[in-house]
């Protein structure tokens, strides 16, 4: 069976190729030092402006590089991704291009894959789907039986869409439309286009 891969956000990601765009410019040799030499990857991003603030900080320790708590704990994707930085920056040293980082969720396995080109590095982060998501979607109900499937209907404008309240959140109900109107005989006016107010 084959799975769906999604193309996921991540601001991190997104800041790497911004910030690749400079360092194509730059001796990478010392960052490429104290990756190799085991240097956290979330001080080193921090270092770096990688990160936008303390909260992203956060998700990267406990959901990607969270170990047993992460996202996939079954995959050391500290060390994954660190050999991943390190071959990127020397592609950037060796080629004078920028990196465009991507993470596509729902690959069998977590790997990143880098694919050089005349004008840029690009990185995939291929990774299955998060665990936390894969074990919610299993234990949530498909529907609140506290509340009814659908909302009962509101009379209003016909053939108009009536905004009511059902609990806390906004439904719509679609009131049958009007008759469409007989064409007018040839020769006479047709009717106005508004009804009666």
């Amino acid at each position: 069976m084959t799975e769906r891969m999604q193309l996921q956000s991540a601001g991190f990601l997104k800041r790497l190729a911004e910030a690749s765009q400079e360092w194509r410019h730059l001796p990478l040799g010392r960052l490429v030092e104290r990756l190799e030499g085991g240097e956290d990857l979330c001080d080193l991003a921090r270092e770096f402006g990688l990160l936008a603030d303390a909260a992203e900080e956060e998700h990267l320790r406990r959901d990607w590089y969270g170990g047993a708590s992460s996202w996939w704990p079954e995959h050391d994707v500290t060390d994954i991704v660190r050999r991943a930085y390190v071959d990127a920056l020397r592609m950037v040293q060796e080629r004078g291009v920028p990196v465009a980082a991507y993470w596509i969720e729902g690959a069998s396995e977590l790997r990143v894959e880098l694919l050089p080109s005349r004008n840029q590095i690009t990185m995939l982060f291929l990774t299955p789907h998060r665990k936390p998501i894969l074990d919610a979607l299993a234990l949530q109900p498909i529907a609140d039986p506290s509340r009814p499937p659908f909302p009962p209907p509101t009379p209003g404008r016909p053939g108009g869409p009536d905004e009511q309240k059902h609990g806390d959140r906004p439904t719509f109900s679609l009131q049958p439309p009007t008759p469409p109107r007989a064409p007018a005989p040839p020769g006479t006016k047709p009717p106005p286009l508004s009804g009666p107010r």
